[in-house]
């Protein structure tokens, strides 16, 4: 009835259905396990929201699942901080680093013009931002 190519489809749907449903039980076993600050992403505070992402971002790769778990949240407050902390993470970005370095990042992904993001790029090799540079294309 479905022929190969069908079958195939449905396999493929059936697969990332039970991958899915691996990572919604995942995230809930995680979310048992974090403490509080995971929960405050979503905060109506925005304060306690800044505080969590913070505590979150400091643990660095430790948070990594938690941060992909939260990814896929309803929530577009805690998918979006999720992502961005999970950014950072990928990046080798900690709270401890240059806040110069930073906005380098940001502006280099912000950039809307090829000028833009190839003096951004000169500022960060001159800053000796490898690790960042490897890992920026993936962003855009």
């Amino acid at each position: 009835m479905y022929g190969v190519k069908g079958k195939f489809l449905v396999w493929r749907v059936s697969a990332c259905l039970t991958v899915l449903a691996g990572l919604v039980g995942s995230a809930d076993d995680l979310l048992a396990e974090e403490e509080e600050p995971s929960f405050d992403l979503g905060s109506d505070d925005f304060v306690l929201r800044e505080e969590s992402s913070q505590a979150i971002w400091e643990k660095g790769n430790e948070s990594k699942n938690l941060l992909s778990a939260l990814s896929l949240s309803d929530d577009p407050e805690v998918a979006w901080r999720a992502n961005k902390l999970l950014r950072l993470i990928d990046l080798q970005l900690t709270p401890d680093s240059p806040p110069e370095l930073l906005q380098l990042v940001e502006g280099y992904l912000a950039a809307d013009n090829a000028k833009e993001r190839e003096r951004i790029f000169e500022r960060l090799v001159t800053a000796q931002a490898y690790p960042q540079l490897f890992a920026l294309p993936r962003y855009l």
